[in-house]
């Protein structure tokens, strides 16, 4: 299979793969605890990846490489006990995109720091990328801010 294709299908595999764990997972903090949903699905996926390690023959980490996995692991626990929590309690159509640009965002605006401004059409996606989350999270009728915001944006942060 030529490497395109491969790469093709492992995204589109990693993309409904997120889909399908955030979808189920909103619906799960819906009728459980949070945390529980949470915990269940850190463990699952450890487990997972530890066999997955373990079936290619990959080296155990080193100390540096494990606390910083540990680190990123915490903050994605969190991240996602935010998120599930935001989708429980608020739309997914607006909870999953402010999420989802925050995520994106974050890393860039480090990078640009370190390495310089991304291009005009990477800046052009960004600000358009703000425009659609205000209008997503914009009140309806004067209603107020709906549910959710705060949460979605901590998710992204924690993602990023």
């Amino acid at each position: 299979m030529p490497d395109h294709i491969a790469i093709a299908l492992l995204s589109l595999s990693a993309a409904i793969t997120w889909g399908a764990g955030d979808f189920s997972g909103g619906i799960a903090a819906r009728r459980a605890d949070i945390f529980g949903v949470v915990a269940f699905a850190h463990g699952a996926g450890l487990a997972v990846m530890l066999a997955l390690a373990r079936l290619w023959g990959e080296p155990w980490p080193g100390l540096h490489e494990f606390l910083w996995a540990a680190a990123a692991g915490l903050s994605n626990g969190i991240a996602i006990a935010a998120f599930y929590r935001a989708l429980a309690i608020s739309k997914m159509g607006i909870t999953a995109p402010i999420a989802a640009v925050i995520t994106a965002m974050l890393p860039v605006i480090v990078g640009s720091a370190r390495e310089g401004f991304p291009g005009t059409v990477q800046l052009a996606g960004f600000v358009l990328a703000l425009i659609a989350i205000w209008m997503i999270a914009k009140p309806e009728n004067g209603s107020g801010r709906p549910r959710g915001i705060g949460l979605a944006v901590l998710a992204g942060l924690g993602f990023s």
